[in-house]
């Protein structure tokens, strides 16, 4: 006697001699096939299954084995994966001490050379091992010693301290400066009185334009001996209020009565002489 899948309604089939089969359906009724593929016709609804008859009724070497259960393949591998992620990891707990002497050896000498307090460094590197336990990066034995990669995380930990420590040091400053980028005293600074109606961006450009002026002032008359250079300096001067302005080219020509390539050479004067500017401001 042999029986339909589970998905099949486990329907009985008895075989025939000398061929042939009987499947006997729910209501009792019993239909008759000549050959197997009549029947994987009849249970599968007229459609190819694309089984033969053994495979269907599992059979031959499609039978289980009798007496040994089925391997679980997918839950033996979940259990190896879960044994493998408790082992993965540092545990700080136990471990710490050997983490703070492999940075030390490994990181010691540039943490001092740059002034940094290395418990501060050490407290970044123990965030940085939990926040790897929590994710992909964790330790894992197979794949590499535990000095070996304590000491990867050191260092990577100690160029992202070591950059955003440059970054901080980069934006603090000490002391006040003028416009002219000369010291002053901070404290006379706090206690002078208060501008009443001034605008303090208006004095600062104007400032900034005189002595960009004075600076256009000292290159003329380096420029005596090449009359070209010496009328652009010249003319550049006249330009500077009316650029700052906000007028075009054709309005400045226009208004000071004077060729548009004349005055192309004087704006291009203009940018040369206040980038130099700028730049030994910046220095002095």
């Amino acid at each position: 006697m042999l029986y339909t899948r589970r998905e099949h309604g486990h329907l009985p089939v008895t075989p025939l001699a000398p061929m042939g089969y009987r499947l006997t359906r729910r209501d009792g009724s019993t239909w008759d096939y000549p050959n197997a593929r009549q029947l994987l016709l009849a249970i599968h609804g007229g459609r190819n299954c694309g089984m033969t008859f053994a495979r269907y009724f599992r059979q031959g070497q499609h039978s289980p084995t009798r007496g040994q259960p089925r391997l679980n393949l997918l839950g033996i591998q979940r259990r190896q994966e879960l044994r493998r992620r408790k082992s993965l990891g540092v545990d700080l707990a136990k471990r710490g001490v050997e983490v703070a002497k492999l940075l030390r050896a490994a990181c010691g000498q540039a943490i001092t050379s740059w002034g940094y307090d290395f418990e501060d460094v050490l407290q970044e590197v123990y965030k940085g091992i939990l926040r790897r336990n929590r994710g992909d990066g964790a330790f894992d034995p197979t794949r590499a010693t535990f000095g070996y990669y304590i000491t990867m995380v050191c260092r990577c930990v100690f160029s992202n301290y070591h950059a955003r420590e440059q970054r901080r040091r980069g934006r603090e400053t000490s002391g006040a400066w003028d416009c002219h980028r000369t010291p002053v005293d901070a404290g006379k600074l706090a206690v002078c009185a208060p501008l009443d109606n001034v605008d303090l961006e208006l004095v600062e450009v104007s400032e900034c334009m005189r002595d960009l002026a004075d600076f256009i002032t000292d290159q003329e008359q380096s420029w005596r001996q090449d009359a070209t250079l010496y009328q652009d300096a010249r003319l550049a001067k006249r330009v500077l209020p009316l650029v700052y302005a906000g007028k075009r080219r054709s309005e400045i020509a226009k208004e000071l009565g004077i060729s548009p390539p004349a005055i192309g050479r004087a704006l291009s004067y203009l940018r040369g002489a206040a980038k130099e500017w700028v730049s030994l401001r910046i220095l002095h």
